[in-house]
């Protein structure tokens, strides 16, 4: 796990160009994981449909490119990760040579 704090400064850096390591500067962060079930037991509110065809919907809307969203030709997908991810990627990837 790891935890960020909204405003502080925030390395990541491309899979891709693992060399090139960037900052974002004032920024805001939200849990993206939310646990519904732990050890086989309920452990939180069950969203209803709508609202997840909402959040989805949303997120669509406003953080996905347009370009990324048609089937044909569709523009790549870019991901960046934080460094410590990256590493743990990679030490996980290491290990299981």
């Amino acid at each position: 796990t790891e935890t960020v704090t909204d405003g502080s400064p925030f390395e990541y850096l491309s899979p891709e160009k693992p060399w090139t390591v960037r900052t974002f500067e004032h920024c805001t962060f939200r849990e993206l994981l939310q646990s519904l079930f732990r050890d086989g037991k309920q452990v939180a509110e069950l969203p209803a449909l709508k609202d997840i065809r909402a959040y989805v919907r949303r997120q669509l809307d406003e953080e996905v490119w347009k370009e990324e969203q048609r089937f044909e030709n569709p523009h790549i997908h870019y991901l960046d990760m934080s460094v410590k991810y990256y590493q743990m990627k990679m030490d996980l990837m290491k290990n299981h040579e």
